[in-house]
């Protein structure tokens, strides 16, 4: 498609928030097609496009020892508040000019996704919660706190290595606990006002109710 430029995120939606690949058997191979032709392709825009392409580009990461995904996620978290943010109150704009809408809340939303959902890693499943965090770049520290799941409110903190996670339970759900099982098998249980979990940085799911967190 010589020539070809997109105006915003369209097809890299599929793979977040979509994530229609993961129902419908596409290979990651073509996802990482999709995401380098897109990223080259689209222009600059406020509208979750540099956000919608970082979350995307931090999944493809987590399953790639190739840093060049890593570097495209940073990238486009970068772009996506630094272009479209201004002194001096740092309000996100339509326009990458501070021309346009002011406040402009889908920049705004944009910046946030991409720390939750990427950087954060956290995917509502159907049975589960589940958190991949990393730290986003020139972070010295990451934390989310007051994630709502079945009832329960969690807190993620990530140390300013980015190797080493906190998971705490600050308000319990229905069942008033969650078992966690760390990558040797270990199982210790969260519960309010217990002490919280930690371990190597790695993707856990979380399931409240049913005794059951996995990581791989």
């Amino acid at each position: 498609m010589t020539g070809f430029q997109g105006k915003q995120a369209d097809t890299v939606m599929l793979y977040f928030p979509l994530e229609f690949n993961l129902r419908h058997n596409i290979s990651e191979e073509t996802a990482r097609a999709d995401l380098e032709f897109y990223a080259a392709h689209t222009a600059p825009s406020p509208d979750m496009t540099h956000a919608i392409q970082a979350v995307a580009a931090l999944d493809r990461a987590a399953l790639s020892t190739n840093p060049k995904w890593r570097a495209l996620a940073d990238a486009e978290f970068l772009n996506s508040y630094q272009k479209f943010c201004f002194k001096p109150f740092y309000m996100f704009s339509e326009n990458s000019n501070n021309g346009g809408d002011v406040l402009y809340l889908t920049s705004g939303a944009g910046f946030l996704q991409t720390l939750i959902y990427g950087y954060g890693g956290v995917r509502v499943l159907p049975d589960a919660l589940q958190l991949r965090p990393v730290l986003p770049p020139n972070a010295t520290h990451f934390a989310l706190r007051g994630i709502e799941y079945m009832g329960a409110v969690l807190s993620l903190v990530l140390d300013g290595s980015g190797t080493k996670m906190t998971v705490a339970m600050t308000s319990g759900g229905s069942s008033g606990k969650m078992t966690l099982t760390d990558s040797s098998g270990k199982t210790s249980v969260l519960a309010k006002g217990a002490s919280a979990w930690t371990g190597a940085a790695q993707r856990v799911t979380v399931a409240v109710g049913k005794d059951s967190l996995s990581d791989s």
